[in-house]
């Protein structure tokens, strides 16, 4: 069964801009958040009668995207911030491998 991602809406005014559940104000990171505390699919269906078991899948594909795309921009973010540390303590001296400059 394809993950329909269009269950996932983000709007500007809504929950800042956070991903909601078709458009309810109920945020990817609240259903995860409520999993994470030990709450099962079925407890939570049970208290947000809004939800639908459909909403389970995307809520657990964009997360998973989420996660890709923060992966990507920290290794990104280590590699240049953690060039001057490199230059100075792996190789010992002033060459920047990034730039091919002297400091």
């Amino acid at each position: 069964m394809p993950v329909q991602m269009h269950r996932i809406t983000i709007e500007p005014g809504k929950r800042g801009g956070k991903p909601c559940v078709r458009g309810l104000r109920i945020t990817v990171w609240d259903i995860l958040g409520w999993l994470g505390a030990g709450m099962t699919e079925g407890q939570i269906l049970e208290e947000h009668p809004d939800l639908e078991k459909d909403d389970f899948p995307a809520v657990y594909q964009f997360a998973a995207e989420a996660g890709r795309r923060a992966q990507i921009s920290w290794v990104w973010l280590l590699w240049n911030d953690a060039q001057p540390y490199i230059k100075s303590v792996v190789y010992g001296h002033s060459a920047c491998l990034r730039h091919n400059r002297n400091y």
